[in-house]
């Protein structure tokens, strides 16, 4: 039995102030601001189908709604994939989510290498954000009856909370998640309905 695990995170940019949404930046992107990344090069093949193309530099989004792909519009209340030309080293694969709330920034996650990089991701967000609120080592075991041990991390900046999973659903995958009060009301209204909607036994 295979354990999957997803974690999602950004690596942030911290001002003097930690404890004000709009002195923390990820990935360049500050919370609590409105959100000014560009679409990324999209091919249009009909006027209902196309694809994405890599950026041209730097980063760029990608919409997951199909009726939007191309159309290089201002986006309200969504959420979008980040990508980048090079992902930061604490990324595993090639893009983030971005939690868009009227107009603005208000949550990032992202995916890590899992417990092989959790001591350097566990460091990496320790430097910029300090001490952790809270640390736990949990146990882990595969299918063979191996064992590891995975970590999991809370950050609470007063008005922006983080939190770090090095597994989850998998010992190769991790999450980390930054969310502004707002973002993780609303990421917490989401999963509430989606946990609503799912058939019981």
């Amino acid at each position: 039995m295979r354990y999957k695990i997803y974690v999602v995170m950004g690596l942030l940019t911290v001002a003097a102030t930690t404890n004000a949404a709009d002195s923390i930046s990820v990935f360049d992107m500050p919370l609590e601001c409105p959100f000014t990344v560009i679409e990324c090069p999209y091919t249009h093949i009909s006027k209902t189908a196309g694809y994405y193309n890599p950026p041209r530099s730097g980063i760029c989004y990608e919409s997951m709604n199909d009726s939007k792909k191309g159309a290089h519009a201002a986006i309200g209340n969504d959420t979008v994939k980040i990508v980048w030309t090079s992902s930061p080293k604490i990324v595993s694969g090639a893009f983030g989510l971005a939690k868009i709330i009227d107009g603005n920034l208000e949550g990032v996650s992202f995916n890590t290498l899992g417990i092989v990089a959790q001591d350097r991701d566990l460091q990496l967000l320790s430097d910029k954000f300090g001490k952790p609120t809270q640390v736990n080592k949990l146990s882990m075991q595969n299918g063979y009856g191996a064992q590891f041990q995975s970590l999991s991390a809370n950050w609470d900046l007063g008005d922006v909370l983080i939190s770090y999973e090095s597994a989850k659903n998998a010992i190769d995958s991790g999450l980390v998640i930054v969310d502004t009060l707002k973002g993780a009301a609303d990421r917490k209204a989401t999963l509430d309905r989606l946990s609503r909607n799912r058939p019981s036994l």
